[in-house]
C-alpha cells in the first residue's frame, strides 16, 4: 500500500467523470469551487472529463461551460478519446487541457499499426493546439515503450500499479 504525505498532498491531480446533468447548470461549477476551497483543494489540480455523450448533446453550451470551469481554474479533459467518431471536433472547438485516449487504441498498440497511426495523428493536433495526451490502460512493458516512443505525455495503468487507496 502506498501512502501520500501531508506534504505531497497539495500536488496531487485528481480527475473526476462528471455526468451529462452536471454539466447543465454552471452553478454546479460555482458549488464544486466552494467545497473545494472549504477543503483547502486547489481548482488547478482538478480535472474534469467530458464525455462524447455529454459533448454531442449541446456543443454551444458545453464550449461555454469549459470557458467558465477554466476562469474558476478548472482543468477539462475529454474522456475515453478515440472511442467515437467525432472526437476530433473536441480537439477543434473546446479549450480543453487533455485528453485521454480510449483504452481500445491501448491494448496491443505495439503491434497494431493502424492505432499507432491514429495516435501519432491525435498527437500532432494536440500539440497543435496544447493540449497533452495521456494514454490509459497501460499494462505491458511493450505498449508502454510504444507509447513513449510515439510520445504520449502521460501514462497510466496497471504496468505501473493498481490503484491504491488514499489514505489520510
Amino acid at each position: 500500500m502506498r501512502y501520500i504525505s501531508e506534504k505531497n498532498k497539495k500536488n496531487i491531480l485528481i480527475f473526476f467523470n462528471m455526468s451529462k446533468t452536471f454539466f447543465e447548470k454552471v452553478s454546479n461549477l460555482d458549488d464544486l469551487l466552494l467545497l473545494l476551497n472549504s477543503n483547502d483543494v486547489n481548482p488547478n489540480n482538478i480535472f474534469l472529463e467530458v464525455t462524447e455523450e455529454e459533448a454531442l448533446s449541446d456543443l454551444t453550451t458545453l464550449k461555454e461551460y469549459i470557458r467558465y470551469g477554466k476562469t474558476l481554474g478548472f482543468n477539462f479533459a475529454i474522456d475515453d478519446f478515440g472511442a467515437g467518431y467525432s472526437n476530433f471536433i473536441y480537439l477543434k472547438h473546446f479549450p480543453i487541457d487533455l485528453v485521454k485516449l480510449d483504452g481500445s487504441l491501448i491494448s496491443y498498440i505495439d503491434k497494431d499499426v493502424d492505432d499507432q497511426v491514429i495516435i501519432e495523428s491525435i498527437i500532432k493536433i494536440a500539440r497543435h493546439k496544447n493540449i497533452k495526451v495521456l494514454a490509459e490502460m497501460v499494462e505491458e512493458k511493450e505498449e508502454y515503450e510504444t507509447l513513449k516512443r510515439l510520445g504520449v505525455d502521460y501514462l497510466q495503468g496497471y504496468y505501473f500499479g493498481k490503484p491504491t487507496p488514499y489514505i489520510n
